[in-house]
C-alpha cells in the first residue's frame, strides 16, 4: 500500500514514469464506494442479529414455554436447599459462608479413609453413625495444669507468643568476673574508679566511660618512652622542642659542665670587666659640639629674636613664632596651604591689579610712563595726566589681529572675520553629517558616518579638548545632532533603529537616557530642540516623518502626531526662537510643512504662495527678529533664475509671505544653511567649490562676507557659536570637522572717514606690533 494513500502507485519512477496521482474526482468515488460496502455490511448484521433475537427456538422449546406461561402471575417462589435437597441458598447460610475462609475445611484423607470408601458413602459422610456416636459420648477435654495434661488456654498461648525460640529459664546476670562469682539472678558488678582513673555514667546512651585523669601515674611504663620501646620520646632540641635529656647531655651536666654556682661567677665577673672597658672607651670619646657643617652636641634655645647658629630651638619657641605669624587658615587669599605660596598670590593679584588701573587710566585719556609691569609711582603720576585729558565715553578694551605693522596710539579700524582655523586635538573619524555648539559655547558635536558616530569636544579659553566618548554610543550614521539650551541633554538621529538616541552630561561625562517610550519609525535625517528645551522633534524617512517629543526631566514623551503630516521623508526641521513654530523640509511637494503650536498641539499652517522648487534640505530660524514676524530660510537646488536660497516671514496674522534673497549667491544647489545666535551671520553650504558662503548683517540685511580658508569638501552641517564667536563645519573629505574662531582684524587707518565704511569698529592701538600679533586696543565707534 502506497504511504501516502491519496497517491496512485500502479506507475513510479522505477518504471520510468512519473507516479500518477489520484484526482480529488477520483479519491471522492473510492471513498463513496467505500462508505457503501460498510453500510451493507452493517445491514446485513443487523438483519441476522434481529432474527437472532426473534428465533425462539434457540433459548427454550415450546413447551417450557408453555409451562412457564400457566404459571400465575407474580408466583415464582423457590424452596431453601435442604441437607437432602437443592434449593435455593438462605439469607442465614450466605452470612455463614462469607464467614468461612477459603479451604477452612479442606481434609487431608489419612490412609486408612481412602477415596474408594467416600465413593461407597452415599450420605457423602466421613464417619459412620457409630463413630459418631462413640465420639459424642467421650468427656470433653480439659484445660492443662502444671500436673495434667489439656487444652492450653488463650492466656497460656499469649504467654508462648511472647518466648522467643530456644529460649532459656532465668539465668544469672554473669557467671563471674575476675574471680567474682555471681550468686543471683539479679546480682549486679559495681565498676569503680581508682587511682588516676574515673567512671562515668550516661544513663541516657547507656554507657560508662572510663578517663584516665593523671593524678597518679599509672603502673610502671618507662621502658616504652625510651629508645626501642613502642611510644620513644624524642631528645630535647636546642632551641626548639622539649623532650628527653641525652647521654651526652646528662654527661655535660653531671661531669663536664660548669655548676650554677660556678658559672653565675663567671658570668659577674665578666660583666665586671666588661664594664670597666666600656667606661675606658666611654672615657675615651669626645664629643664636640654641634655646628652648621657638622654634627654635635648643641645646647636648646627658646628665645624668638637670636641669630645664633649654635643652638636648637626649642618647641616653645616654634610655638611663639607661629603665634606671630598667625594662623595661615585666616588668610583671605585663595591659596592657604604656605605663607610662600599665599604671598605669591597676593603678588599676581597686586600685579593684575596694575594692568587694570593702567588701562583704566589710559581709557579715561590719560598716559602711563616706564614699561610693563609699572611701579605704583608710574601709576600714580599716569593718573595726574587725567586731569588735563579728555574722557571720551564707550571706549572698550579689546585684544585684536593686527594685520599689518601698526604702532602704540596708531588709529585703526577692524573687522570681524572667522579667519583663525582651530585644529580639533581628534578628528572625526568619518564624513561628517551633523554638528551643534551648546548655547554656552562650551560643548561641539560632530556627527559622523563611522564608529563612534559622534565627537565631543569641550571648548575652554579658546583650547578645544576632545572628551571621552560615551560608554554607550550610537550604532549608526548620526545625521542629526542636537544640544539642548542649557547644554544639559544630547539628542542624536541616526540612520537604524532605534534611530534616536538621548544623553544626559553630568560634567563632562554624557550618559545614555533609556529610550522613549515610543521611537520613530524610520531612519532619523534630522533632529532640533526647542529654544527653551521643552520639545524635541526628529524627522525621519517613514511615515508620519516628523515625531515630536515633550521632555519632562529626564523622561521625553512623544505626542500626538500633528492632524496632517509632511508630505515625504523629513531632510530637516528648526523651531523659532519663541517656541512656537516649528519647520520641516521634505523630499515631495510642497517641500516645506510649518506648524503652530498651541501648548502641546502643533498645527499646520497654510503654504506659502511661492514655494521651493525643489526638496529642502536646510531650515534655519532667524533669531534677530523682534515684533510679531518670524522669519525663516531654506536651501534647495538651483533651478534657472530661483537661486539655491528662499527666505519666509510668517506674520502674526498667519500668512507666509516669501522674502527677497540676498545677493551674490552661486548658481550651485544650497544643502544647509545655519543663522547665527545673534543673529550677525547666517551660512549656507552648496555642492561645490568654495563650499560655503558666509554673509553678515549689516543692518536689515546681508552681506558676503567669505570666508578666507576654505573647507575640504561639500558641508553637511553647520552650526555657528552663542556670539557669533565660532563656526563650526562637518563636511565629506578629511579631516571631516572645520572649526573656525572669529578674530577682529585690525588695519591701520589713515584719518579718513571712509574707513568707518570698511570696519565694525575705530580706536587706536595701545601697543606697538607685526602683522599676526594679538595686542590690545581702544576701540571708541563699533557698528
Amino acid at each position: 500500500m502506497s504511504r501516502y494513500p491519496w497517491r496512485d502507485t500502479s506507475t513510479d519512477i522505477a518504471g520510468g514514469q512519473p507516479p500518477q496521482w489520484e484526482t480529488p474526482q477520483g479519491a471522492q468515488k473510492k471513498a463513496d464506494d467505500a462508505l457503501k460496502e460498510s453500510k451493507d455490511y452493517t445491514d446485513e448484521q443487523n438483519v441476522n442479529f434481529n432474527a437472532h433475537i426473534e428465533d425462539t427456538t434457540i433459548h427454550v422449546t415450546p413447551a417450557d414455554k408453555a409451562n412457564w406461561n400457566s404459571k400465575a402471575p407474580g408466583v415464582h417462589t423457590h424452596a431453601n436447599a435442604t441437607p437432602i435437597a437443592p434449593g435455593f441458598m438462605s439469607a442465614e447460610d450466605k452470612v455463614k459462608l462469607n464467614g468461612v475462609e477459603a479451604e477452612a475445611n479442606k481434609y487431608v484423607h489419612p490412609a486408612s479413609h481412602p477415596p474408594a470408601i467416600i465413593a461407597q458413602d452415599t450420605g457423602n459422610r466421613f464417619v459412620s453413625d457409630a463413630e459418631k456416636a462413640a465420639w459424642n459420648g467421650k468427656a470433653e477435654p480439659t484445660e492443662a495444669t502444671t500436673t495434667v495434661k489439656g487444652l492450653m488456654s488463650p492466656a497460656d498461648k499469649q504467654k508462648l507468643n511472647g518466648i522467643q525460640a530456644a529460649a532459656e529459664v532465668n539465668q544469672n546476670a554473669f557467671s563471674g568476673v575476675n574471680g567474682i562469682v555471681a550468686t543471683s539472678k539479679s546480682d549486679t558488678l559495681q565498676l569503680t574508679g581508682g587511682t588516676g582513673i574515673t567512671i562515668t555514667e550516661d544513663p541516657a546512651t547507656k554507657r560508662l566511660i572510663v578517663t584516665a585523669t593523671g593524678d597518679a601515674t599509672p603502673g610502671a611504663h618507662a621502658s616504652s618512652h625510651l629508645p626501642g620501646g613502642t611510644d620513644v620520646i624524642p631528645d630535647a632540641v636546642t632551641g626548639g622542642l622539649s623532650g628527653l635529656m641525652s647521654g651526652a647531655d646528662a654527661k655535660f651536666v653531671r661531669q663536664d659542665g660548669e655548676t650554677k654556682t660556678g658559672a653565675q661567677a663567671k658570668a659577674d665577673a665578666a660583666e665586671q670587666a666588661a664594664n670597666e672597658y666600656t667606661d675606658q672607651k666611654v672615657g675615651e670619646i669626645v664629643i664636640d659640639d654641634a655646628s652648621l657643617t657638622k654634627k654635635g652636641i648643641v645646647q636648646l634655645s627658646k628665645s624668638t629674636t637670636g641669630d645664633r647658629d649654635t643652638v636648637a630651638a626649642t618647641e616653645s619657641a616654634v610655638g611663639a613664632v607661629q603665634q606671630q605669624v598667625g594662623n595661615l587658615s585666616d588668610l583671605q587669599t585663595t591659596d592657604k596651604d604656605n605663607l610662600v605660596d599665599a604671598l605669591n598670590e597676593v603678588f599676581t593679584h597686586v600685579g593684575d591689579g596694575k594692568n587694570l588701573i593702567e588701562s583704566a587710566v589710559i581709557v579715561k585719556g590719560g598716559t602711563v610712563a616706564g614699561t610693563s609691569p609699572h611701579s605704583f609711582a608710574e601709576l600714580a603720576d599716569g593718573i595726574q595726566t587725567i586731569s588735563t585729558a579728555t574722557v571720551i565715553r564707550g571706549q572698550q578694551k579689546s585684544e585684536v589681529l593686527y594685520t599689518e605693522l601698526i604702532n602704540a596710539n596708531d588709529p585703526i579700524y577692524t573687522i570681524n572675520q572667522f579667519s583663525e582655523n582651530i585644529s580639533l586635538p581628534v578628528n572625526p573619524t568619518g564624513t561628517g553629517r551633523s554638528t551643534a555648539i551648546s548655547l554656552d559655547g562650551k560643548y561641539m558635536v560632530i556627527g559622523h558616518d563611522t564608529s563612534p558616530f559622534i565627537s565631543i569636544y569641550k571648548i575652554e579659553n579658546g583650547i578645544v579638548t576632545k572628551l571621552p566618548n560615551p560608554s554607550v554610543l550610537p550604532t549608526d550614521i548620526a545625521f542629526g545632532v542636537a544640544i539642548s539650551p542649557d547644554g544639559s541633554y544630547l539628542a542624536v538621529a541616526q540612520y537604524s533603529a532605534p534611530y534616536l538616541i538621548l544623553y544626559k552630561r553630568n560634567g563632562d561625562t554624557f550618559t545614555k537616557l533609556p529610550n522613549p517610550a515610543v521611537l520613530p519609525t524610520g531612519a532619523g535625517r534630522a533632529i532640533a530642540f526647542s529654544f527653551d528645551g521643552s520639545y524635541l522633534a526628529i524627522g525621519h524617512d517613514t511615515s508620519p516623518f516628523i515625531t515630536i517629543y515633550k521632555r519632562d526631566g529626564d523622561v521625553f514623551t512623544k505626542l500626538v502626531n500633528p492632524s496632517t503630516l509632511p508630505a515625504g521623508g523629513a531632510l530637516c526641521v528648526a523651531f523659532s526662537w519663541d517656541n512656537v513654530y516649528l519647520t520641516v523640509g521634505h523630499v515631495f511637494s510642497p517641500f516645506i510643512t510649518i506648524y503652530k503650536r498651541d501648548g502641546d498641539t502643533f498645527s499646520k499652517m497654510a503654504n506659502p504662495v511661492a514655494l521651493p522648487p525643489s526638496a529642502v534640505s536646510g531650515v534655519s530660524f532667524d533669531p534677530s527678529d523682534t515684533g510679531d514676524s518670524r522669519r525663516f530660510a531654506v536651501t534647495h537646488n538651483f533651478q534657472g533664475s530661483i537661486k539655491p536660497v528662499s527666505i519666509y516671514r510668517i506674520n502674526s496674522s498667519g500668512s507666509i509671505d516669501s522674502l527677497g534673497i540676498p545677493g551674490s549667491l552661486p548658481n550651485a544647489n544650497a544643502i544647509g544653511i545655519a543663522y547665527s545666535a545673534d543673529g550677525g551671520y547666517f551660512a549656507v553650504g552648496y555642492n561645490a567649490s568654495p563650499w560655503i558662503s558666509l554673509y553678515e548683517r549689516v543692518s536689515t540685511t546681508y552681506k558676503l562676507d567669505q570666508l578666507p580658508n576654505v573647507v575640504t569638501g561639500m558641508p553637511l552641517g553647520i552650526a555657528f557659536g552663542p556670539t557669533s564667536d565660532y563656526l563650526s563645519i562637518a563636511h565629506i573629505n578629511a579631516p571631516f570637522a572645520t572649526l573656525f574662531k572669529k578674530i577682529k582684524q585690525a588695519h591701520k587707518s589713515n584719518n579718513n572717514l571712509s574707513d568707518s565704511l570698511l570696519g565694525k569698529a575705530l580706536g587706536y592701538a595701545l601697543e606697538s606690533g607685526l602683522p599676526g600679533e594679538k595686542k590690545d586696543a581702544i576701540l571708541i565707534w563699533r557698528a
